[in-house]
């Protein structure tokens, strides 16, 4: 179903990282009982990708073998995303909930900020999995950097 005007809406933010099923059954319930519409926002972590380029650094692998699985794995990802959200825009609309899709790859608090704003969204449901002490360390916890960047309520489903 097309995205509505004038309903509420529900950011269902997915990351190639985390498990997008437990979210989606939250963001699919939400929606219903508050006949939102959902905007799903599926985010290409770079987080693999990261690990080849350090091994092509390293010289471990060369510069072409380092390209063509950077390559691959990108590819691997979208293939997945595309999946994923296809199985998500079924489900909404047997429910009959508006939904829209975006999937696109970068960093996940600057596009589920980004993503929040225009137009804005009434609530956010995300994936999430404990974080290392470390990545908390250097980048701050994830949840409560949306909730303090965004203003709007975020919930967290843990994978």
């Amino acid at each position: 179903m097309d995205f509505m005007e004038g309903k509420n809406r529900i950011l269902l933010v997915i990351s190639s990282e985390r498990d997008w099923q437990k979210p989606t059954d939250a963001a699919l319930k939400i929606a219903s009982e508050k006949s939102a519409n959902l905007h799903i926002l599926y985010i290409l972590e770079e987080t693999g990708i990261s690990y080849l380029d350090r091994l092509n650094e390293t010289e471990f692998l060369s510069k072409k073998t380092s390209s063509d699985l950077t390559q691959a794995l990108i590819r691997e990802k979208r293939q997945s995303a595309y999946a994923a959200v296809e199985k998500i825009i079924e489900l909404a609309n047997r429910k009959n909930i508006s939904v829209k899709s975006t999937v696109i790859a970068g960093d996940i608090i600057d596009l589920t900020e980004k993503y929040a704003k225009e137009p804005p969204a009434n609530e956010i449901i995300i994936s999430w999995s404990e974080e290392s002490y470390l990545k908390k360390f250097f980048k701050g916890d994830l949840i409560e950097r949306l909730r303090k960047t965004t203003n709007i309520p975020v919930i967290a489903i843990t994978d």
